[in-house]
């Protein structure tokens, strides 16, 4: 589907979304079939809601998948080859980890917890998600700049 002028202005004038949610909508809708439009704002409030529950729901599970695998996840933030003794060390609090999983977008926290946490390979998740291979893998790694704060 055509992303309209009349579209693109009415997104860009809603202030209080999420600037995330926003870019969301309008990439959905250039992926949309063909569909008439009469209400541009109707359409377009509806498209940003479901896509803003939508994130309220990854967020919330996110934030189970942390509660669930913290170690994981911690051992994520250092190389193998790290000589810390203990990686928390490196950290004031466990707040600080907790803040950097938050910090990650969606896609790059999807990206570690399919492959970190649910042991897919970077192969397989390219495969579900219709992405190159070597985009798995960037985001593998950016995601993992980010939790090792670099």
């Amino acid at each position: 589907m055509q992303i309209t002028k009349e579209m693109s202005d009415y997104v860009q004038a809603q202030k209080h979304w999420d600037e995330d949610v926003k870019q969301d909508v309008l990439i959905d809708i250039l992926y949309m079939e063909e569909e008439e439009v009469r209400n541009v704002p109707a359409f377009m409030f509806r498209r940003y809601t479901n896509k803003y529950l939508n994130h309220i729901k990854k967020d919330a599970r996110r934030r189970e998948i942390l509660a669930e695998n913290e170690e994981e996840i911690r051992k994520l933030m250092f190389n193998t080859e790290d000589t810390v003794a203990d990686p928390m060390d490196l950290f004031e609090n466990e707040q600080e980890i907790r803040e950097r999983f938050y910090a990650l977008t969606g896609i790059l926290a999807d990206t570690l917890v399919k492959v970190y946490v649910e042991g897919m390979k970077p192969q397989e998740v390219a495969l579900e998600e219709g992405e190159d291979v070597n985009a798995i893998y960037a985001r593998i790694h950016r995601a993992k700049k980010i939790l090792r704060g670099e």
